[in-house]
Formats: structure tokens, C-alpha cells, sequence
């Protein structure tokens, strides 16, 4: 399990009501787990043999809230800062969704708008994956890309910023 998964799921768990999710890839296990608004996060092998040796027993015990920490258990992994925009929000593009930002169709397309491209409503600005699924993401008003927010394969959240466009008219 790569870390760019792992960061996808916590996200994608944050974006939701649930307070307990388990994961298991390529015989790991990741349980993520919500407690008075604290989120708690174990990675742990899966045990494929029966019996118990004493050391796998205490890897599958249930770890307590304070023993792992979101800050520390994903410290390394902190996303870096978005730059802020200049444009009032009522020209932003936000994500509808948690997911990776993708700016072209394929890795060595050229993208679907570069600063300074006019753009029509309903013209597709990027994809954003979630969960194996490419979403596009259109134009929502006539005008001008004047910034664009997010890198490719940024992971990005719900209501963050993506591009800046000013209308036309």
C-alpha cells in the first residue's frame, strides 16, 4: 500500500459521517477510526495463519486513541500548503469531490486549458479521480483562466479551489 492510497482514503474518509472504516491491500490492513472528532489511523499485517503467535497478537490488538495521533501518524505525508488565490470567490472553481487532480487526459496530452485560455460554459477544465472513477470537472460561467490552483495528481479536497476564472461580460 502506497502512501498516496493511504492519504486518498483518509480523505475520502474525512469527507464522511463514518466513524470506523477498515482497508485491506496486498495482505495489509488499514483501519481508520473516528473518536470524539479525533481520527485514529493502524496499519497492520494481515494475519493469513490461524494461531496467534504472541508478537501478531499484540500487532491485532486494538491500538488506544492516544497511542497514535493524526499529526503524528501522518506528519510526513502533510500535504503542502494551497497558494491562495487572488480572485474573488465568486470566480473560483471548486472540486465537487475528494480525489487527484489530473489537468490533461492522459499523461503526455497537452492539458484541457493553460492560463490565459477563453473558456465556455460546460467546457471541461479537468478530471478529478475518485475511487477509479474520472469525473470531469466543466466551466460553470463563460470567461478567462487567469490561475490554475492545483498541480497534476494533487490530491485535492471538497470545495478547494481548483481554477480561477474571470467572467466574461
Amino acid at each position: 500500500m502506497e502512501i498516496r492510497e493511504i492519504e486518498i482514503l483518509l480523505q475520502a474518509f474525512n469527507a464522511t459521517d463514518l466513524t470506523r472504516m477498515a482497508y485491506s491491500k496486498d495482505g495489509i490492513s488499514l483501519v481508520l477510526e473516528r473518536q470524539s472528532e479525533q481520527l485514529v489511523a493502524v496499519e497492520r499485517p494481515i494475519n493469513l495463519h490461524p494461531q496467534l503467535t504472541p508478537q501478531a497478537a499484540a500487532v491485532n490488538e486494538i491500538m488506544p486513541v492516544a497511542a497514535v495521533t493524526p499529526a503524528a501518524a501522518f506528519q510526513a505525508s502533510a500535504p503542502a500548503p494551497t497558494p491562495v488565490p487572488v480572485s474573488s470567490p465568486a470566480d473560483l472553481i471548486k472540486a465537487p469531490l475528494v480525489g487527484v487532480f489530473y489537468a490533461a487526459p492522459a499523461p503526455d496530452a497537452a492539458p484541457f486549458v493553460t492560463i490565459g485560455q477563453v473558456v465556455k460554459k460546460g467546457q471541461t477544465l479537468c478530471i478529478v479521480e475518485a475511487m477509479k472513477v474520472m469525473n470531469e470537472i466543466q466551466a460553470e460561467w463563460d470567461g478567462v483562466v487567469e490561475q490554475i490552483l492545483a498541480k497534476p495528481e494533487d490530491i485535492v479536497e471538497y470545495g478547494q479551489p481548483l481554477f480561477s476564472i474571470r467572467r466574461n461580460g
